[in-house]
């Protein structure tokens, strides 16, 4: 049997950096079981069985301003941060010695989307170099890329595989852009809150995870995990 593996490109890289979970804890177990912060898209109940959750225009907006920032803009990197990922005294956090092809991205001491995006690309053709069978890329509503992973018979081989892939490509860049996305984030987190409450209030027939879900779905962060507010501190 073939293992279908949601390999979400969420803020886990940013808990691990100590990142304080959202307000809305309560309705966020639904994921706070899952391994690595990652969320099981086929675990959620279908569109038709969740309610119908409206973002104001105004917050859509907000959000899509604070992305096509994060996207057109050069982003420094936190000169601590850098310093200590290029010096080796974050290999294991980010899964190893720094490899040349993020050292590269890294040590001009800014990252762009473009890079980003290139480290993740990497990530995807490795795998499926590998003979895994990669869904395409998609970037959420957190400007962060959720890759799906189609792969068996092994889940153990899967691990390997996707551990080998991020410690050449991803594991220091995912840290580093957490960081860019941060502000996004927490938009995104305020808002998901506020649509959440709506939703309980004016659903009565539907669960908390139900209005999670639906907000989820109106926001494209399935998996995402807001923070409270403010920016994630370097790693010790």
């Amino acid at each position: 049997m073939d293992f279908v593996l949601p390999r979400k490109k969420t803020l886990g890289a940013v808990f691990a950096a100590g990142v304080v979970v959202a307000a809305a804890a309560a309705a966020l177990l639904l994921w706070q079981g899952l391994p690595n912060g990652r969320a099981a898209a086929a675990d959620a109940p279908p569109l038709s069985q969740v309610p119908q959750v409206a973002i104001p225009d105004s917050d859509m907006a907000a959000l899509a301003q604070l992305r096509d920032a994060v996207q057109d803009e050069p982003h420094a990197i936190d000169a601590s941060l850098n310093q200590r990922i290029l010096a080796g005294k974050l290999d294991g956090l980010i899964g190893g010695a720094l490899s040349p092809s993020q050292r590269d991205i890294l040590s001009d001491g800014v990252i762009t989307f473009a890079e980003y995006q290139k480290a993740e690309t990497a990530w995807h053709v490795c795998m499926a170099n590998a003979g895994l069978s990669v869904l395409p890329m998609h970037l959420n509503g957190v400007a962060l890329f959720n890759q799906s992973i189609i792969s068996g018979p092994s889940r153990e081989g899967l691990d390997s595989e996707d551990a080998r892939c991020s410690h050449e490509y991803t594991g220091a860049i995912e840290l580093v852009w957490s960081q860019v996305v941060a502000s996004l984030g927490s938009k995104m987190a305020q808002i998901q809150r506020q649509a959440l409450s709506t939703c309980v209030a004016h659903n009565p027939a539907y669960t908390a995870h139900d209005c999670m879900i639906a907000v989820s779905n109106a926001t494209d962060t399935t998996g995402f995990f807001g923070n409270n507010g403010s920016s994630p501190p370097p790693p010790p």
